[in-house]
C-alpha cells in the first residue's frame, strides 16, 4: 500500500531522487517495533528510493511514516 500512494498518479509524483527527512515522529514511532529497527537517525535526510527499499524489505515503520508525512525538502 505504501508503495502505490508512493506512485498513485492522482497526487504529486515522487522522483526516486528526493529526499525526505526523518522526522522525530518517524523515528520514535518506528523504534516503537523491536522487530523493524529505525535505519536512519532522526532530522537525516534519506531518497524516496532508500525509503521505499526500507518500507518493502525491512518493513522499516520509520520509512513508511517518513514517505506519508509528505515532502520533507
Amino acid at each position: 500500500m505504501t508503495a502505490e500512494v508512493v506512485f498513485n498518479p492522482s497526487k504529486r509524483r515522487r522522483q526516486l531522487t528526493d529526499e525526505y527527512r526523518i522526522s522525530e515522529n518517524a523515528w520514535r514511532k518506528g523504534a516503537r517495533r523491536r522487530a523493524a529497527r529505525p535505519c536512519w537517525p532522526c532530522n537525516s535526510k534519506v531518497s524516496v528510493d532508500d525509503l521505499l527499499h526500507g518500507a518493502l524489505i525491512q518493513s522499516g515503520n520509520d520509512a513508511c511514516i517518513a514517505l506519508a508525512e509528505g515532502d520533507g525538502r
